[in-house]
């Protein structure tokens, strides 16, 4: 009899165990979270007051270089340096974009067969980085020399090494 009333209490005493146990590591999650929290509150808070203090040139993206021309009635620019020029004005305007766009620039007035020839035949586009089309061309040529001391970016424009506009 005593040994089917130890059995019977066995049962419980392990369901309250389970509880406890249960408790216990929710508790101990909550404090790992809370020091996850801490961490990055002490990571994260003197960045963002550097920022504040007057570290202005890396907010935002840079303003744009040049000026953006109008398309054509028909939603192509009007030459190849009006597409250059709005590749520039795109690509200037955003770092990521500063970075890694090469302009190129293509007349996408290729005719058709069984098509008048057409009056309008400037239909130009742009694109950054292409690989293996002869439609394509250049917009700018820019010169990266140390020993003569010339530095240009992508676009053709003058830059100062030690200060770029868009550190990487």
């Amino acid at each position: 009899l005593k040994h089917q009333a130890a059995r019977a209490a066995q049962p419980f005493a392990v369901k309250s165990e389970t509880k406890q146990c249960a408790r216990r590591s929710k508790e101990s999650g909550m404090s790992m979270f809370s020091r996850i929290c801490i961490l990055l509150l002490v990571t994260v808070l003197p960045v963002a007051a550097q920022e504040e203090e007057g570290d202005k040139k890396h907010l935002g993206p840079p303003p744009p270089l040049g000026k953006m021309p109008d398309k054509d009635k028909d939603g192509f620019y009007k030459s190849k340096s009006d597409a250059c020029s709005a590749c520039k004005y795109v690509a200037t305007s955003s770092c990521a974009m500063y970075n890694t766009c090469m302009c190129y620039v293509v007349n996408a007035n290729w005719g058709g067969v069984g098509l008048d020839k057409t009056t309008d035949t400037n239909n130009w586009r742009w694109a950054c980085n292409v690989d293996n089309d002869d439609n394509y061309q250049l917009c700018f040529n820019s010169i990266w020399s140390e020993s003569k001391k010339i530095y240009q970016d992508k676009f053709g424009n003058e830059v100062d090494p030690n200060n770029p506009r868009c550190p990487v």
